[in-house]
């Protein structure tokens, strides 16, 4: 018996560390996400040793394997719904999971407000299968909105504006999580969420246009004017797009006294957390980072394909459900496909040093 014992104790400590070393999936509909794997591989919120509460100079996710995924053969996720192809999307998210599942992912996180929005019940429902968890940008966004003291409006509800993608407003999964959290909280006071469908300020902010802060400015006046029609101050907002805390600055010159929520740091803590209580931390001395993207199938008709080699936008969202077609294929995204984008490069050095292979 007592050896029987250290035998099943040894294969539950071994199983502990080989799935504490596997990597965290993270994906999106192209590689915006990785502004959140950015955060991931940055943020220093907790002691590395003791676990308090506390900057230690070291990222909490040192040690970490991550593994991304970008479909950019099928974005813009956002436009889908607008086509009536919102059960199609589901299936696309639904496959990204899948993906990141079959290399073993002891985590995944939903870097993707449109992907969140739409797919976050039926990506939970089927990685819970693996027993893993997945945390997605909007509920960690709305419940570090719902922290904020200033959120807090006169009635003792809260008020929370939220700037977005078209896509992601309509899907009202801000509103729906605002409404979802604050019941959990015992909120009795009205709760109000007033959006604004940023159309154009992500792909501006990702070609490193001068006019994406003049689009982010117009934007929030727009949504600051649905609140002052309602009397009802905005002191607080959500940046419901992994794209938009790159016009932080503009934002803030000009509403300083508005504080403006990045989900990303949140969803980054969030996925600690979780990893943390399950005892899945790495015990690994090394970070490593492996990038996949969809690109269209090689032997597909040309018919289906633009001038640049992509999809056409007439076969993305000409699809339903019950296409079988298998329209794309998966590659790695190498540190010379990354050179050959500006946006890597210039915003997110952390991402960039690491497909470089200067692991940390």
């Amino acid at each position: 018996m007592k050896k029987l014992i250290i035998a099943v104790s040894f294969v539950i400590s071994f199983y502990s560390y080989a799935k504490s070393s596997s990597p965290i999936g993270v994906f999106d509909s192209g590689i915006g996400g990785m502004t959140v794997l950015e955060k991931m591989l940055t943020i220093d919120n907790f002691d590395n040793v003791t676990f308090e509460r506390k900057s230690d100079g070291r990222p909490d996710f040192e040690g970490e394997s991550f593994i991304y995924f970008g479909d950019q053969a099928n974005m813009p996720y956002g436009d889908y719904a607008a086509h009536g192809k919102s059960e199609y999307l589901k299936r696309l998210i639904v496959a990204d999971a899948e993906f990141l599942l079959s290399k073993e992912a002891k985590s995944l996180v939903i870097a993707c407000n449109t992907a969140t929005a739409w797919g976050l019940t039926l990506v939970r429902e089927r990685s819970a299968k693996d027993d893993v968890e997945t945390t997605g940008v909007i509920e960690a966004g709305v419940r570090s909105a719902l922290t904020e003291p200033t959120a807090v409006n006169a009635s003792g509800g809260f008020t929370i504006g939220v700037m977005a993608t078209p896509g992601t407003i309509a899907s009202s999964a801000y509103e729906r999580t605002v409404k979802e959290q604050t019941k959990k909280m015992g909120v009795t006071g009205k709760v109000l969420v007033f959006s604004q469908g940023c159309a154009g300020l992500a792909d501006a902010v990702e070609a490193g246009l001068v006019d994406a802060e003049k689009i982010a400015v117009e934007n929030f006046r727009a949504l600051k004017a649905k609140a002052d029609a309602a009397k009802e101050p905005l002191r607080v907002v959500i940046l419901g797009c992994t794209h938009y805390p790159f016009v932080l600055d503009a934002l803030q010159n000009e509403a300083p006294n508005v504080k403006f929520v990045d989900p990303s740091l949140a969803t980054a803590e969030e996925c600690y957390l979780s990893l943390k209580n399950k005892g899945l931390l790495s015990k690994n001395k090394k970070s490593s980072l492996k990038v996949f993207i969809s690109v269209p199938r090689k032997d597909l008709d040309k018919k289906f394909l633009d001038e640049n080699g992509s999809l056409t936008r007439e076969c993305k969202y000409g699809r339903d459900i019950n296409d079988k077609t298998l329209w794309t294929e998966v590659k790695p995204y190498t540190s010379v496909d990354a050179a050959k984008n500006n946006f890597i490069s210039r915003a997110l050095p952390a991402v960039s040093k690491m497909l470089k292979g200067e692991n940390k």
